[in-house]
């Protein structure tokens, strides 16, 4: 090949390959939880707490049977409007797919064998932890704390069954508390459901429960200062907006080469 014709063909599959490497790259966004409550079965100063609801509490819940106070279980709700508006942003409108969904939580009481302050919460422990979509986002969290527990216009340990109806698995996972307030990641396995509520930008609501009865998990809720509930979502371009691209830079690779022969 002449010296005048390879180096801008070797200009040009630079600039094809420049393309696909920028075009492959992934976007992120993260979304805070914007309601999150946890409901129990347990008992506080001799009470049974089945019928309150403890939205307003600075703490999360996930705790089995013999954890030392009944069990516990949490719901925890996302915005996904501005990960959609990013992703179309970056991409194009609807030439994205979810590459992965990714959940963590963090505490302030995260040392094996911790005990709070308050009595209504067990003992932390290791165990197992289980995530579910769930397709309803009209529940409501309440104001309800473990100190002023309320029974008025929140979801409960009784009613929470009715909330999580038609919920679908996004994964196991052990729990190892890992110190104060560092940060548990879990890769979740989204299903189709859970990938159109983020692709559509609605809400996203997440149930949180022990898969096993020892489990005692505190984390953080949105009412605490920090480190609240976050969900990362990555996307990457659709393979055929790549290769749309790749076709068109080739083409005018081509025309370039043909007018100047």
């Amino acid at each position: 090949m002449r010296i005048q014709t390879f180096f801008p063909a070797l200009l040009a599959g630079a600039a094809v390959l420049f393309a696909h490497s920028a075009l492959a790259q992934s976007v992120s966004a993260t979304a805070t939880s914007i309601a999150d409550t946890f409901v129990t079965n347990g008992t506080y100063q001799g009470s049974g707490q089945s019928d309150s609801n403890f939205g307003g509490a600075g703490t999360l819940v996930v705790a089995g049977a013999n954890s030392g106070n009944g069990t516990f279980e949490s719901l925890i709700e996302f915005n996904l409007s501005a990960a959609e508006t990013e992703f179309n942003t970056q991409f194009g409108v609807g030439n994205w797919t979810i590459s992965s969904v990714t959940l963590t939580l963090a505490s302030n009481s995260g040392t094996q064998g911790a005990v709070s302050n308050n009595a209504i919460f067990p003992r932390v422990n290791t165990g197992g932890i289980g995530f579910d979509w769930i397709p309803d986002n009209s529940w409501v969290e309440g104001n309800g704390n473990p100190g002023t527990a309320s029974t008025i216009g929140g979801v409960t340990y009784n009613t929470f069954a009715s909330v999580v109806t038609g919920s679908e698995s996004l994964g196991t996972f052990t729990y190892t508390p890992p110190g104060n307030n560092v940060g548990e990641t879990y890769n979740l396995d989204p299903t189709s459901d859970l990938l159109s509520e983020i692709t559509s930008g609605t809400e996203v609501s997440l149930a949180a429960f022990p898969t096993d009865s020892t489990i005692g998990y505190l984390f953080n809720s949105r009412s605490f200062a920090s480190n609240h509930p976050t969900l990362v979502v990555t996307a990457v371009p659709e393979p055929a907006v790549c290769a749309s691209v790749l076709t068109g830079l080739c083409g005018l690779m081509l025309l370039r080469r043909r007018r100047r022969a």
